[in-house]
């Protein structure tokens, strides 16, 4: 036989053979457990329950979790047959959905089972009702100027010592994301977190000041994320691990005051002169890169600002002779207007947002609700001394501070509820969440 024949024959055995040996056939997949489209709840755990089967052999079965945009959500559950050569495979795994944080919506579970060579996926759709959101308790902070004073407050006004910070204060904040209190010192002591629920402290970063000039100005916290004026100007910024995530200039011998971000997009300053009397300014910076791009001076002292349209800031200030004033700051041209005259409330001594438009000002003694919408001032609560003011939303009440001693209204009926004094004048009261 001609040797090329004898080639060829050999070759065409040889395909024959790999092809007969190739594994074509994929596995099979069968869920019995959770149902498409089962309700579950956040916080439930449940079984996933199911028969993959194979001609020859399973090597590896996964199971994910997935949102709407195909993005694991969860954990990762990887299992191996104990069997090389098994071709039956029974699925049963608890699976936790103990993230606390997960929206409610439409999820998929991916299964995949791999047979060494082939790879079968199924999706099994699933609904999600997510935790309920409630309040853990109250956090009244105190500091005598060596140190933060912390009690925490049950939801019935019982309160409890919860631990000391060496140093001196110049804001603190919930993270309740991340589950960690944050604390900050502006000439010595430390930036710090600790966790909420054993009191130990998570990391700490350092502030070394040459008192009486401080190291940090001002102080804002936002989704995660702590935001330091810094006197030497400029501003820092630190992750929830206490890393520096972020950075914008300031104006030479000009530094934070106070800060807020607005629309998800701009980073808004108010800056003042190192020099006293200097006039002051209203700066925008990029959120994402910094990057100052508009600035406006201002002659009044900035108590609130607050988002009103995605181009319109409200800032509530007191002017030069100390009379309340609500602004209305325009980002395309950068301009302020003063149209709507509340001098008639005195001095601002606090304010906070409780709807879009709608602030509750602190002055004179009395409580007012100031709508910008209708041009108009309402009366809330008289006679009522306060230095700070916290608005709970979630429960429905508010924190009146005056010196050291706390009252806690129902907002709605504006009834008392309670009231607590603490050790020294108080500083801040922060509101802890399960999420």
């Amino acid at each position: 036989m001609n040797s090329k024949v004898v080639c060829i024959v050999v070759y065409l055995v040889f395909l024959l053979a790999c092809s007969k040996d190739k594994d074509e056939i994929k596995p099979v997949i069968t869920i019995n457990s959770p149902v498409s489209l089962q309700q579950i709840n956040g916080g439930d755990t449940i079984q996933i329950s199911g028969t993959i089967t194979d001609d020859q052999n399973i090597e590896r079965v996964t199971v994910s979790l997935r949102d709407n945009q195909n993005t694991p959500v969860l954990a990762r559950i990887t299992k191996t047959p104990d069997k090389t050569g098994a071709t039956t495979y029974n699925l049963n795994i608890s699976y936790f959905f103990d993230d606390l944080q997960m929206t409610g919506g439409q999820y998929d579970f991916k299964i995949t089972a791999y047979d060494g060579e082939n790879t079968t996926i199924k999706y099994v759709p699933i609904r999600f009702k997510e935790s309920e959101k409630f309040r853990e308790g109250i956090f009244v902070i105190g500091n005598s100027g060596n140190f933060s004073s912390i009690y925490f407050l049950e939801n019935n006004f019982n309160n409890n010592f919860y631990k000391s910070i060496n140093g001196d204060f110049i804001g603190a904040a919930i993270d309740s994301y991340n589950q960690q209190l944050i604390n900050v010192a502006k000439i010595t002591g430390s930036i710090s977190a600790t966790g909420l629920e054993n009191g130990n402290e998570l990391w700490s970063v350092s502030v070394s000041g040459n008192p009486p000039t401080p190291v940090y100005t001002g102080f804002y916290y936002n989704e995660q994320n702590v935001y330091l004026g810094k006197r030497s100007g400029g501003v820092q910024g630190y992750d929830r691990n206490g890393n520096p995530n972020f950075s914008t200039g300031t104006n030479a011998n000009y530094f934070m005051k106070s800060a807020f971000i607005h629309d998800e997009q701009y980073f808004v300053i108010e800056e003042q002169g190192i020099v006293t009397g200097t006039s002051g300014s209203i700066s925008l910076s990029w959120l994402y890169s910094g990057d100052r791009i508009q600035q406006t001076a201002i002659n009044s002292d900035v108590k609130g600002m607050y988002s009103s349209t995605a181009s319109t800031i409200i800032l509530l200030a007191n002017d030069a002779s100390l009379n309340a004033q609500v602004l209305f700051y325009d980002i395309p041209s950068g301009g302020i207007s003063t149209s709507f005259n509340v001098s008639s409330l005195g001095k601002i001594d606090d304010c906070l947002e409780i709807s879009n438009g709608i602030y509750l000002v602190a002055s004179n003694g009395n409580l007012t609700l100031v709508n910008i919408h209708e041009f108009s001032k309402l009366g809330y609560l008289t006679g009522i001394v306060a230095d700070r003011i916290w608005y709970d939303s979630l429960a429905g009440e508010l924190y009146v501070a005056n010196g050291s001693f706390l009252t806690i209204y129902d907002y709605s009926s504006r009834t008392l509820k309670g009231s607590y004094t603490h050790t020294e004048d108080i500083k801040e009261v922060l509101f802890w969440y399960n999420k």
